[in-house]
């Protein structure tokens, strides 16, 4: 046996030569190698119409009733098989025979030890390929993370800015003015949410598979979904949602959307565009009456499943897609986080009219009465609140300022080094607002050294970030129980958490 074969690797022999074919089918065999042989293209397109994608396929040229050449033109055309390596096997060698654009072109006569090294290197290469694929995924949610980050912060002081201006616009507009620059901000406060929402959504896509489970509302992860692939959605057919109650389960909210997200994506992507009116796909959620778990269904109407590949559609780097539109990943991670939170997903499809993905996860149960049940009007705190914000973006901190100063005293510093001086002279603080991620004394360095030095103080503490990318930053998050608010503010949120600081500080004084 060559070194690297993996007994899971199915060839398909496609050779009309009956001995030939007979000793590569057992030569294979021999080698660990599952291994079925046919007579032409006609019957390997029959066997693989019912029976599993093999690995590789070894393709003669010249057959009757379907040769190499018409068999390349059908795979090329069934997304299922379209991505299975081929090697061809001929005594031509024409221009001609080359241009069957084949992973690798083996001359006839065969020389069987050679071969065997061929088909070995070839089925490497082929899952090289695969893998890297795999791992530029992961890159790319790297970078997207990064990328929202970056965006969070310019972002934070735009929509503060924004505010502070809708807010106090009537201060230094005149009144004659009043109304056009009422429209122009409406305008860019419109723009900079949009971005906003969009960064949330790449933010929530791209969390580590560890962030932490919580009971978690479906809908909320089933919107942002519909959020991300609407676009994908509304030009191939129409979204109709059925909603009824379902219990809380306890999951990552990132973690559910992508499923959502890919469900849903491929639910579209299996309905050709045009003709939107005509088809439609339903999500739906309901409470299992037998065991009270909750049950989520995307239904579409388009090209279905074919039955022979339907118990594939899990199994990592499977896809139906042509090359370069599917990774084969998508179902398989779905399958591993439903699975993770103790559910289920199943399919049924029928061919040509379409399929229904269903997600079954168990209710958070006694988990769910520790969801926040904040009502929504904030009451304001009970005096002028003192308040610390550190950040190492001046425009973040001149913004929050400018926001909050009719309210409450705020002092502002640019390090964590300057924090950790200020607060070694003063500490009469309500709230101290710190940014996560900064250089030289991060936010979490910062609060071990106060936790460390002025202990009690470090309670007051509520981190502020345009993306948690680093898996120090992560871990520290989870360890901690402080309040973590996301960059671009939410203006109603820190009112909320500044009125909850003073209340807290009123009780200990009592």
């Amino acid at each position: 046996m060559y070194q690297g074969v993996r007994p899971e690797d199915d060839i398909l022999v496609v050779e009309d030569d009956a001995d030939l074919r007979e000793t590569l089918v057992e030569l294979l065999r021999a080698n660990g190698y599952r291994s079925v042989g046919v007579e032409n293209g006609k019957k390997a397109l029959d066997y693989l119409s019912t029976s599993n994608v093999p690995s590789l396929i070894l393709l003669d040229l010249m057959m009757p009733e379907m040769n190499g050449w018409q068999f390349r033109i059908e795979q090329k055309k069934n997304p299922a098989i379209c991505g299975t390596p081929v090697v061809v096997l001929s005594a031509d060698d024409s221009p001609q025979a080359a241009a069957i654009d084949a992973d690798l072109y083996v001359k006839k006569p065969i020389d069987l030890s050679v071969l065997l090294s061929n088909i070995e290197h070839t089925l490497r290469d082929s899952q090289a390929r695969r893998v890297a694929q795999a791992e530029r995924m992961v890159s790319l949610g790297t970078l997207a993370a990064g990328i929202a980050h970056e965006i969070n912060n310019p972002l934070a002081y735009v929509l503060a800015n924004l505010e502070y201006l809708n807010n106090h616009a009537t201060d230094f507009v005149l009144p004659e003015r009043r109304e056009e620059v009422n429209n122009v901000l409406s305008e860019a406060t419109d723009g900079a949410e949009r971005i906003r929402s969009v960064i949330q959504q790449v933010n929530v896509f791209s969390a580590d598979d560890s962030e932490e489970r919580r009971p978690l509302d479906l809908r909320v992860a089933i919107e942002s979904a519909v959020k991300i692939a609407f676009n994908e959605i509304r030009h191939r057919a129409r979204l109709v949602r059925d909603y009824h109650d379902v219990p809380f389960v306890l999951a990552s909210e990132g973690r559910l959307t992508q499923v959502f997200t890919n469900l849903l994506v491929n639910a579209a992507q299996a309905i050709p565009e045009g003709n939107a009116a005509s088809h439609a796909i339903r999500v739906s959620t309901r409470t299992a009456d037998e065991d009270g778990r909750a049950v989520i269904e995307i239904t579409d109407t388009g090209s279905g499943i074919p039955p022979q590949l339907v118990g594939r559609i899990f199994e990592p780097f499977f896809t139906t897609k042509r090359p370069g539109s599917g990774t084969g990943l998508g179902l398989s991670i779905c399958y591993g986080i439903i699975h993770s939170c103790g559910g289920e997903i199943t399919v049924q499809s029928e061919l040509g009219r379409g399929s229904t993905f269903r997600v079954t996860l168990p209710s958070a149960g006694a988990h769910a009465s520790h969801v926040p049940d904040r009502p929504h009007e904030v009451l304001p705190p009970s005096r002028r609140a003192r308040l610390l914000v550190i950040d190492d973006e001046p425009a973040i901190l001149r913004a929050v300022a400018r926001s909050l100063k009719r309210e409450h005293d705020v002092v502002t510093e640019e390090s964590g080094h300057d924090a950790l001086e200020r607060l070694r002279e003063d500490r009469d603080f309500d709230l101290i607002l710190c940014d996560l991620m900064m250089p030289t004394l991060s936010g979490s360095d910062l609060y071990e050294a106060v936790r460390t030095n002025y202990p009690g103080i470090e309670r007051r503490f509520v981190f502020m970030t345009g993306g948690v990318f680093t898996d120090r930053a992560k871990d520290f998050l989870n360890a901690v129980d402080n309040a973590c608010i996301a960059k671009p503010l939410e203006l109603s949120r820190l009112n909320a958490l500044i009125a909850d600081s003073v209340a807290e500080r009123a009780r200990h004084a009592e």
